[in-house]
């Protein structure tokens, strides 16, 4: 089966259980960013199973935030091709120029799959965890790297322009 997007609706954020080991914060604080950000949820099965927010910051410049479950296991080609896409195509019609990222340096697995999408790592901040474990930040700049990957693309580039 595969998956689908759409514009983040209130209530999707309930159905998404972050993987272990993923930083959460004051779920208030998330539902805020949610709802004033560009926020997109992932389905499979017309179930939400991940939710990506990309927070402006300034002009230009985001923070990429993914929740995802561990229903994602089985679909991680489809969902880091759908996440490119995005980061594309808000760097296209948003003028979106970087992106930053945040894990906790444990986490190698999201560490991996931010790199697959073409971050770069660039800091860490000691012990600034909620655990008191290192965070690792990450930073995507477009590097011409403007092609389509998902199957999803028409999709996310009527989605990001109705924004």
């Amino acid at each position: 089966m595969s998956l689908d997007i759409e514009r983040y609706r209130s209530g999707d954020l309930q159905w998404v259980n972050p993987k272990a080991g993923e930083i959460t914060g004051d779920v208030r604080n998330i539902t805020h960013l949610l709802h004033n950000s560009y926020s997109f949820t992932i389905l499979k099965n017309n179930k939400p199973i991940a939710i990506i927010c990309c927070s402006m910051m300034w002009d230009g410049f985001a923070n990429l935030i993914a929740l995802i479950s561990d229903e994602v296991r089985g679909h991680g080609v489809e969902l880091t091709k759908v996440c490119r896409d995005l980061l594309e195509v808000g760097h296209l019609q948003k003028n979106i120029r970087q992106y930053h990222a945040i894990t906790d340096m444990l986490a190698e697995e999201n560490m991996k799959w931010l790199e697959l999408l073409g971050f770069e790592w660039t800091y860490t901040l000691p012990q600034a965890s909620p655990t008191s474990t290192d965070i690792e930040g990450f930073i995507w700049r477009n590097n011409g790297r403007l092609k389509r990957v998902s199957s999803l693309r028409d999709k996310i580039e009527k989605i990001i322009g109705g924004m």
